[in-house]
């Protein structure tokens, strides 16, 4: 097994750690997560290989936790995770909804201006006006 930690100084950043890791295990990830995928489904492995590494991130080097040379069995036991919350996410029935449709649907009508309604009951006054007076009424 590659030593991931031979060769550095104490300089060494962990974002160069990082680099050296995604280098020599990024495709073997890949292929671990394709494996477990049905038919092979490699953009998928991909996106959780992508995973798999900002989880490493997050959890490891910025939070100080070295990387050592059991490096390919912490990336498997995220990988696993993360291939496992990709079917619960999947199983659990969430379905991405659009709500934008739903809200506009369900929206009241917008009010009329002021303008507009002043507009509208001067023009009935005129209809009221030109019209003929109702039979038994003077005017």
């Amino acid at each position: 097994m590659t030593d991931v930690t031979a060769g550095q100084n104490a300089q060494t950043s962990d974002s160069d750690q990082l680099s050296q890791v995604f280098v020599l295990y990024g495709e073997r990830v890949t292929r671990f997560i394709a494996s477990r995928l049905p038919k092979g489904d490699w953009h998928l492995a991909e996106d959780l290989t992508s995973e798999v590494f900002v989880q490493v991130l997050q959890s490891y080097t910025l939070k100080g936790r070295p990387l050592d040379e059991r490096v390919w069995g912490l990336l498997a036991t995220i990988a696993r995770r993360a291939i496992s919350q990709y079917y619960r996410r999947r199983s659990s029935g969430e379905l991405s909804v659009d709500f934008t449709d739903w809200f506009e649907e369900r929206m009241l009508p917008a009010d009329a201006s002021a303008e507009d309604v002043a507009l509208a009951n001067l023009v009935v006054l005129d209809m009221l006006a030109e019209a003929p007076a109702p039979l038994g009424v003077a005017a």
